[in-house]
């Protein structure tokens, strides 16, 4: 009973690992953008999704989820390089993410 609560633990955390670069690179990258965090995100959890309906818990000395992750960092750096978000959404974007800061500083004022 404890093997498959085990292996659902391994396929959540191998999911959420999925968020990670989207996450990170959203935080600390300005070419960053929507449609590549979503895309790899996708293309991630697919992966896992397919090692999983095949029964594969791992291949060599990883699982899949390690593999999964690489796809993942590496479609959302060339997708983020192709598909750059134009300046006025970045600007746009920027300035709806911080305005509520702002407005508090204000209030503070």
């Amino acid at each position: 009973m404890i093997f498959p609560i085990l292996r659902l633990t391994e396929i959540k955390v191998e999911l959420l690992a999925q968020l990670y670069p989207a996450m990170i690179l959203g935080l600390y990258w300005s070419r960053m953008s929507k449609c590549p965090a979503v895309i790899c995100m996708l293309a991630g959890s697919l992966f896992v999704a397919v090692y999983v309906m095949l029964g594969i818990e791992r291949f060599w000395w990883f699982q899949s989820g390690m593999y999964a992750l690489a796809l993942n960092l590496t479609l959302v750096v060339v997708s983020a390089a192709i598909l750059r978000p134009s300046s006025n959404q970045d600007q746009q974007d920027t300035e709806r993410f911080f305005a509520p800061f702002r407005n508090h500083a204000d209030s503070k004022s």
